[in-house]
């Protein structure tokens, strides 16, 4: 693994356990994917600038140019299953807050029936 690939690696480790309190071993496997797709991605990338998007000898488009496409989509979609991205956040904590209330509607302690119990009073 390089170590541009490790660095990254250890800001999502730090991340989660910042965000979550803890890294669960489930998570490395999506923590392993995600790496591994980007360094393919950053291999293709490479490949791609040094014989171009045309196949040298064919003149077809090359192949590589579909597998970063897949890679791209692999990479965001692991960004958002971990919560690593602005849209996953913002997503993480409007589930939260539909929980709570829905806890809240589930347990009677709702807002709106403390203030109606406070009424019948």
């Amino acid at each position: 693994m390089k170590q541009k690939t490790k660095n990254f690696r250890e800001v999502i480790e730090k991340y989660l356990t910042k965000r979550f309190g803890e890294v669960r071993p489930e998570w490395y496997i999506s923590i392993d994917m995600l790496c591994t797709n980007i360094e393919l991605h950053d291999q293709c990338v490479k490949e791609l600038k040094k014989m171009g998007m045309l196949h040298p000898q064919t003149g077809k488009r090359n192949e590589l140019l579909l597998t970063v496409t897949q890679l791209q989509s692999s990479i965001l979609r692991e960004i958002q299953h971990l919560g690593l991205s602005p849209y996953s956040d913002q997503k993480i904590k409007s589930v939260s807050t539909d929980d709570s209330e829905l806890l809240g509607a589930l347990l009677g302690t709702d807002e709106d029936d403390a203030e109606n119990n406070e009424d019948n009073e």
